[in-house]
């Protein structure tokens, strides 16, 4: 968080990850302090928590009745016990936080009987917010699906030429599954104009690799928006902008007079081909979680019914 700099918006998302790994060790540090030392009398247990500055002491008469749900975890399967006091407040002790939770789970089960109402309870308000959460994500999918399906096309109006020296040699990046193409010029050394994996498919770019070296003059186009915004500087950036991709800008075009590289035409169908890829993705994964989400309320709503019928035979 030190690095962000008030006049300088570029180091905002300083403060941003900052603040959520900030965030993110207070909640760690919240759990730390939640856990239980449980130590055993022949009447009462005693509660240890936050290294020892807290401490609870519970009779064992106070033990009303008990729940252990199985709980599933890409780290391996646990267990949480829930133990419910008489005045219906809860404890919970969960199995990875205890080497001997498995004698502690026994010991304050002992002659307590289970409480099955609590257990159907939690189980039902589960499903439901987990079904509300399946309908969530198919409307979020259909609506990407929907944006995505828009034929975009950007003009000639829409695009600025931009002139150069290339500052080192065309730099080629590759990850796992994508390879672009980076150019850095004298002129704007703040920047990297980048042609994306997707649109390197529709350029020429052994052609581009042999033509330009370290120092040549190239010429490329680029959006209009991204020339006013970072080139003219005549458009005002927004915080988006300063957070996501600030040094980098997207090639749309590159052209000489006797050879064309890479056209506005093929990069229309690059970002359309990817557009349809996209909206049949989503919208398949859309329509499978709010079909599966119809069939859980189906579901319950005949069992429900079911349970009704039964209750008027009685």
């Amino acid at each position: 968080m030190s690095k962000y700099k008030v006049e300088n918006p570029i180091t905002l998302s300083f403060l941003i990850s900052g603040i959520a790994l900030l965030v993110l060790s207070c909640y760690l540090l919240f759990q730390l302090l939640t856990v239980f030392s449980v130590t055993f009398y022949s009447n009462r247990i005693e509660l240890i928590q936050a290294f020892g500055l807290r401490r609870k002491t519970i009779s064992l008469t106070q033990i009303d009745s008990w729940i252990i749900r199985k709980k599933k975890s890409k780290y391996g399967d646990y267990e949480i016990l829930y133990l419910v006091l008489s005045d219906q407040s809860v404890l919970k002790f969960s199995s990875y936080l205890y080497t001997n939770f498995h004698l502690i789970s026994s010991k304050l089960k002992n002659n307590k009987a289970q409480n099955s109402f609590l257990r159907n309870q939690w189980n039902q308000k589960e499903q439901k917010w987990f079904t509300f959460f399946c309908i969530a994500i198919g409307f979020l999918f259909l609506g990407i699906a929907l944006n995505s399906f828009q034929d975009e096309q950007i003009t000639r109006v829409e695009i600025s030429t931009l002139n150069g020296h290339l500052l080192e040699n065309i730099e080629v990046k590759k990850s796992r599954r994508s390879r672009s193409f980076v150019l850095k010029l004298e002129e704007y050394p703040d920047y990297e104009f980048k042609i994306g994996s997707l649109i390197l498919r529709e350029t020429a770019s052994g052609n581009l690799m042999n033509d330009f070296q370290k120092g040549d003059q190239i010429k490329f186009a680029i959006e209009r928006k991204e020339y006013e915004k970072k080139i003219l500087k005549t458009s005002a950036l927004s915080s988006w902008d300063y957070i996501f991709h600030y040094h980098s800008i997207s090639i749309i075009e590159i052209a000489e007079v006797d050879f064309v590289y890479l056209s506005l035409e093929n990069y229309n169908k690059a970002i359309n081909s990817n557009n349809v890829g996209i909206t049949l993705f989503f919208g398949a994964f859309g329509v499978m979680f709010l079909a599966f989400s119809f069939v859980r309320l189906r579901k319950k709503a005949v069992k429900s019914s079911r349970s009704k019928k039964r209750f008027r035979k009685l």
